[in-house]
């Protein structure tokens, strides 16, 4: 089972700057419910709105983007609208750099959320001012330095990754994402765990220090953190050894659907490792892994409805989800699919192709 490392998702979204900074306003939408395309819904304050995506602000002070397509369309109606009603009033791009000059001088008299956002400015290249990562970290640093939490993540993340002039320091990296950490920014918790996980040149791999900050991320609902957490607990890396403990964790991260959580939830009802067995539940776990496209679980799936545990037993849809984990190139159902298509009819495995056929074009519609 391997750890889940994607929380790096996050630092392509988390550097927006907002149009209040070089407008000097806000839009008029403020504060509003948003709801994505799953059902999940979260209260933020808007603080701009581009073609594709709408900049906003947590209760906790975090920025980021949120794309449109990720948004149902009542949202992103709603929002465009407000857009064009402010494009009306937000002024051009020269009185932005003025403001932004207002901006440099408010960091220069040592102002920690203008030292910030004018490292932004120089991360991203905005408003006419060149990229120039050395400007922008020297900027971070200042506001970092002051305990600007969003400046300290922004470190942490440079120096993961390194840029053009910065190169990778992991040494620097931890340095930093421990100190958001410890204001208790979730983001922070779960790259530092993961750093300690995986080990870096210059991090020694630490499993403890890692559980320690799986746990902070996790308690603060982080499915991701939950996820790996369970993991260690089902192996027994940093903690001793405890299904019932992997259970819990697998089961919150599967609850948010997380499909590697999921699957595991099913492996543990399938194979009755810490609770007892129950492949009714097994199947319904593994389906929803399946919906999602993770390939072991379709694998999984197609396996119990070839066994006929759980639910009937049905050839043409063990052909299905076998033929939909191998063309993810999973060897062990492109080989299992061989042998049930020999016990099949010619009917059966036309229903099959196109039931297949059928589930990836709606799956692909919905990517």
């Amino acid at each position: 089972m391997n750890r889940i490392r994607s929380y790096r998702w996050f630092v392509a979204i988390l550097f927006a700057l907002t149009f209040t900074l070089f407008y000097g306003h806000t839009l008029a939408i403020g504060t509003t419910i948003l709801t994505n395309k799953d059902g999940r819904s979260i209260e933020v304050n808007v603080l701009g709105v581009s073609e594709n995506e709408v900049s906003v602000r947590m209760n906790d002070g975090r920025e980021f983007d949120i794309l449109f397509e990720t948004l149902i369309d009542e949202n992103v109606a709603k929002l465009k609208e407000s857009h064009l009603e402010e494009s009306d009033s937000s002024g051009d791009l020269i009185d932005g750099i003025k403001k932004l000059n207002e901006f440099k001088e408010c960091a220069n008299h040592g102002d920690a959320r203008c030292q910030f956002y004018l490292g932004v400015i120089y991360d991203e290249g905005e408003i006419g001012v060149p990229e120039d990562n050395t400007e922008a970290v020297k900027w971070y640093r200042k506001a970092a330095e002051q305990g600007y939490l969003v400046a300290q993540l922004a470190l942490g993340v440079i120096y993961d990754y390194g840029e053009v002039g910065i190169p990778e320091d992991n040494t620097e990296a931890v340095k930093w994402y421990r100190k958001a950490a410890e204001q208790g920014d979730l983001e922070a918790q779960l790259a530092l765990a993961l750093t300690y996980d995986e080990g870096e040149i210059g991090v020694s791999e630490d499993n403890k220090e890692a559980v320690k900050w799986y746990r902070k991320a996790a308690e603060q609902g982080s499915a991701q953190a939950q996820y790996n957490l369970g993991l260690m607990h089902y192996d027994g890396e940093g903690v001793r050894s405890d299904n019932t403990e992997a259970f819990k964790w697998y089961s919150k991260a599967a609850e948010q659907g997380l499909a590697e959580a999921q699957y595991n939830l099913g492996l543990m009802y399938a194979s009755s490792r810490g609770i007892p067995k129950n492949n009714a539940e097994a199947v319904k776990w593994y389906r929803k892994a399946a919906e999602q496209g993770y390939a072991a679980a379709q694998y999984n799936l197609g396996l119990m409805y070839y066994t006929g545990e759980g639910l009937r037993q049905d050839y043409v849809m063990t052909h299905m989800w076998f033929s939909l984990a191998a063309e993810q190139e999973l060897e062990i159902a492109q080989k299992s699919k061989a042998i049930i298509t020999k016990k099949m009819t010619k009917e059966q495995i036309a229903e099959a192709q196109k039931m297949s056929r059928e589930w990836m074009a709606k799956h692909s519609e919905r990517q």
